[in-house]
């Protein structure tokens, strides 16, 4: 009697052994004759991803570059901190920007200088700049700006990517061209 019920028991097993095999072939739509994509479906899947990239890679440098002006904008709070200190230790502002030790050899992220303009105390004349006590700015990305002192407003010819340091320290911006 055992050993029937051992063969009843290896003959389940094998059964059930077998039939796992069908449907694990079975599996993937094989008995209805596909066996992978056609190429329609790939020429469609490669045409969506290229929309989806096509759609990506301009907005990717566009963010690329807001987080170089954002950079800029904290370097030039960086440097107007250190200049502030050293008009609090030499009661003067230095006459050039390295003058102020490491911080003044400080790149612009598109690897230009950062421009810096002591501007004169003058008694009786009104000076028309940006700021009252000196000027800080980048030349951003073209890395040209063509007024030693920006003017305010900004002269025809001014380079419209300056990131630029006014109001005395109370805005630091992009100087951008009213369209």
């Amino acid at each position: 009697m055992k050993s029937q019920e051992k063969t009843d028991v290896s003959f389940s097993k094998n059964r059930i052994f077998r039939a796992m095999a069908m449907t694990a072939s079975n599996q993937g739509g094989a008995a209805l004759g596909h066996r992978g994509f056609t190429l329609v479906e790939l020429i469609v899947v490669c045409a969506i991803l290229g929309v989806l990239a096509a759609m990506a890679i301009p907005q990717y440098a566009n963010m690329k570059e807001s987080a170089r002006i954002a950079g800029s904008v904290a370097d030039i709070r960086t440097i107007e901190k250190v200049l502030y200190a050293y008009n609090l230790d030499k009661t003067v502002y230095p006459d050039l920007l390295t003058d102020t030790g490491p911080e003044g050899n400080i790149k612009d992220p598109w690897g230009h200088s950062y421009v810096y303009n002591k501007i004169p105390i003058y008694k009786d004349i009104v000076v028309n700049n940006l700021n009252e006590d000196f000027d800080l700015y980048s030349k951003g990305k073209d890395g040209d700006s063509t007024e030693k002192q920006l003017p305010l407003p900004p002269a025809p010819n001014t380079s419209y990517d300056d990131i630029v340091r006014a109001g005395s320290g109370t805005t630091v911006e992009i100087l951008m061209r009213d369209f």
